[in-house]
Order: C-alpha cells, then sequence, then structure tokens
C-alpha cells in the first residue's frame, strides 16, 4: 500500500511483476491482462499489471541528468532497498506470491514506478525498467537490492538495421518521430517541431543515438522524462518553454517569505574557470564545409578556445553557422557559476515555506531543463544572484526523510536572447542575438 510519511508526502512504489520483458519498447499501458480496462471486452492488455510494493522499502535513491551545458542525457537510475524477512520477493521461494505456473515472476525489464503525492496533488518521480534485482541471502531478516533504468536504456538498447537513406529535409520534429516509429516506440512522446531540416538518414544504429544526433543539428535536447515520456525539444525551447523562461523556484540562505525555498548550508557548489568558454567555434555538417564564429574581445582576453563538432545531420550550412555563432554567444566569457544545492522539503523554516517546497516538486519546479531563481547573501554582506537551469536532480528517501539535491548550468546569458521573428522573446539591439 502506499504510506503517508515519506517526508511529508504519500509515496506508491509499484512493480510489474506480470509484465512481458520480452517487449522493452512498449511501456506499460496501464491495462494489462485482465487488468479493469478491458473487463468486459475481447481484448487481452499487454502491458504490466503494477503491484504496489511501497510498505516494503527501507529506502531509495533516484537520478536524472544531462551533461554538462545539458549537451546530452544520461539514462535515469532508481536504487531502492526492500525488506524480504519473509522471503516474499526471493526467485527461489516457490511459496512467494511472485510465483506462477511453476516459476518466479520476478525478473530484470519488468517494469517499476515511482509517484508522490501531496495535499491531493500526484506526480510522477520514476519510471523505467528494473535493471537487477539481487537478493541477501546470508543476512538475517533479508534484503533485496533493486536498481532500475528509465526507458532511455530502452531506446539505447533498441539497434536498427541500415536502409535505404530516406528523410532529406524533414524537420527536427519529424526526424524523432520517424526514428521512435522504426523502434517500436508505443510510449507516450512529446516533441517540438523545431528549426532545421536535416538530412536523409538510413536509421542505422541505437535509437538513442539516432534521437542525440538529431538533436546536435537541432542544438535541441531529446530526453525521457520522469513519467516516461520522450521529450525532444527544440532549440528554442530554453527561450520559449513556460518551465524554463519563468523561475519556478527560489533559492535564498537568508529570505523566507513563502515563495522562497531554504536551501542546506555548505551544500552549493561553485565554479570559476575556463570549462566553458568558447570563443572559437568550429562546426561542419556531414558533406558541408567548416562554418566558424569567433569572439575577438574574448580571443584577446583568454587565448583561443575551441569548440570542434564535426559530422552534423544538418542539411545546409546556414543552421550550421547558426550554431556555431550561438556557441559563442553563450560561452565567450568566463562565468562564476552556481552548480548544485542541496534542500529538504520538509526542513522549511516555516510551514507555508514547506507546503510552498512540495507544491513547486509537484508541478515543474525540479523538472529538468527548469528555470529557477538562485539568492545567497555573503558573510561579506553582498548578494550572488543567479539564473539557472536544471541539468540534473538526485533524490534520496527515506520513511522520515526527503532530500534533493540539484545540478545546475547557468541560464544567465539565455535570459538576454532574443528569437529571430518572434515578438515576445525580446527586442532587436536590445538582446543578446538569438536563434
Amino acid at each position: 500500500m502506499s504510506v503517508t510519511g515519506w517526508g511529508g508526502v504519500t509515496l506508491t512504489v509499484e512493480v510489474g511483476f506480470s509484465g512481458n520483458p520480452s517487449d522493452p519498447l512498449s511501456p506499460a499501458s496501464g491495462t494489462g491482462i485482465w487488468g479493469v480496462g478491458v473487463w468486459g471486452t475481447d481484448e487481452w492488455g499487454d502491458g504490466a499489471i503494477f503491484t504496489d510494493v511501497t510498505e516494503y522499502v527501507l529506502g531509495l535513491d533516484m537520478s536524472s541528468s544531462f551533461s554538462y551545458e545539458m549537451a546530452k542525457y544520461q539514462t535515469g537510475r532508481l536504487s531502492l532497498t526492500l525488506d524480504n524477512e519473509d522471503g516474499q520477493f526471493s526467485t527461489d521461494n516457490s511459496s512467494s506470491p511472485y510465483w506462477l505456473l511453476g516459476q518466479t515472476t520476478i525478473a530484470p525489464l519488468r517494469e517499476i514506478r515511482v509517484t508522490a503525492s501531496y495535499d491531493g496533488v500526484s506526480w510522477p518521480e520514476f519510471a523505467g525498467r528494473i535493471d537487477s534485482w539481487d537478493e541477501s541471502l546470508e543476512m538475517a531478516g533479508g534484503t533485496v537490492s533493486v536498481t532500475a533504468l528509465d526507458y532511455y536504456a530502452d531506446l539505447a538498447a533498441w539497434t536498427g538495421l541500415a536502409t535505404s537513406a530516406v528523410g532529406a529535409g524533414e524537420t527536427f520534429g519529424a526526424r524523432c518521430s520517424r526514428i521512435l516509429t522504426a523502434a517500436g516506440w508505443t510510449g507516450s512522446r512529446a516533441i517540438d517541431a523545431g528549426v532545421s531540416t536535416q538530412q536523409a538518414t538510413d536509421l542505422a544504429g541505437s535509437a538513442a543515438a539516432q534521437l542525440e544526433a538529431a538533436a546536435a543539428a537541432e542544438g535541441g535536447a531529446v530526453w525521457v522524462d520522469a513519467s516516461g515520456v520522450v521529450s525532444c525539444e527544440g532549440r528554442n525551447s530554453l527561450l520559449e518553454k513556460t518551465r524554463s523562461r519563468v523561475s519556478q523556484m527560489i533559492f535564498s540562505n537568508v529570505d523566507t517569505s513563502a515563495n522562497n525555498v531554504l536551501y542546506e548550508s555548505g551544500s552549493i557548489g561553485t565554479a570559476y574557470d575556463a570549462t566553458t568558454v568558447v570563443n572559437v567555434a568550429s562546426y561542419q555538417r556531414t558533406g558541408g564545409t567548416v562554418q566558424t564564429s569567433t569572439s575577438q574581445t574574448s580571443r584577446d582576453l583568454y587565448g583561443d578556445r575551441v569548440d570542434s563538432v564535426s559530422s552534423l545531420d544538418t542539411d545546409n550550412d546556414t543552421d550550421v553557422k547558426l550554431l556555431a555563432t550561438r556557441a559563442v554567444a553563450l560561452y565567450q566569457f568566463p562565468e562564476r557559476r552556481v552548480e548544485s544545492l542541496t534542500f529538504q522539503p520538509m526542513r522549511q523554516p516555516t510551514e507555508e515555506q514547506v507546503d510552498n517546497a512540495w507544491h513547486a516538486i509537484s508541478s515543474e519546479g525540479t523538472s529538468l531543463r527548469s528555470l529557477v531563481y538562485f539568492s545567497h547573501l555573503t558573510p561579506q554582506g553582498f548578494n550572488v544572484d543567479r539564473y539557472l537551469f536544471i541539468r540534473g536532480r538526485r533524490v534520496r528517501i527515506t520513511p522520515t526523510d526527503w532530500t534533493m539535491s540539484l545540478d545546475f548550468t547557468s541560464a544567465t546569458v539565455w535570459h538576454g536572447f532574443f528569437i529571430l521573428g518572434s515578438s515576445e522573446s525580446g527586442v532587436l539591439d536590445t538582446n543578446v542575438l538569438g536563434y
């Protein structure tokens, strides 16, 4: 049964013991064999029948993130520990409730999902498949350690065979849709049209790699969210999506007003180095001419800091030039970066702030690529204020606590951008040029 008290929320952990692990690209439809959704019909469901195991969960950790500067999504991961004192989660126990027709129904690739609710609002925290089921055979009481990967692992595991190359001139969104369809993806998808057009492709290789190539050509991003939806966001999504354009949370170390969330003292990670500086961007598409963008001011100050990209799937040099120009516009100067922090929703200084923190988490407040505002009053009496995009989140949950750590990439320069052709995203000669 779901359990109330996990850091102030009701948590639900469910495993699809009856699911079909042979079909990894068909996330559960929620109907399942003998599911109530197909009662009274002549159809069989093909999704998992989920079993609530929350009362046996001793603790869990979840993580999902992009690589630095949100260039590539890293498959999300879940780790949890189950109380197995009665042996019900033992794969060799023929008396287990998860034993059917002479064999266990516990297996890798079974689906698993984690949801939470607070004050009548529910939200997903993880959706994916079990990767390993590690049972302790010698420890008194007995536990099972379960690890799972989100559905991006399914896309990485699927490999297409080369066909005749087609699709020249198709948009980013059309390319992503075609890749997912070819891979047999039957789950939900959220796909932007995008602004780039792409070269023909033979759809060879893993679905994840193909999607990443399409995103690189677009200057966008591809990932799987906490509910299992494949998201393909276009080049301008950080300027157009509400969650990336309007601050979803405000973090502060001193301001205890209701809309602010207090982060843990000593948890802030910062950096001020040359890691992100790019003042010469040299990009090339497959079969195209090298397109170069530079910032002479930055080169004079810091020397040449070159970013080279080749084999882009963009079908024209103009789009490649725009990507190179954007890279230099974003990263030509170093910035003192706020890269991470940790907070505990249930340990906010006021009840109003506790409530605000949970409601922010339950919305898009801590989703990947969301915009947040950070304000830190230093011991010397000055403020460090930053706009930040969330590029990673790590959640550790026990029956009495909920700790969340967030990783960031800077949104400061992005917030000065405008989009060509958009009357709502900036003013010419006022904002830094966007594309």
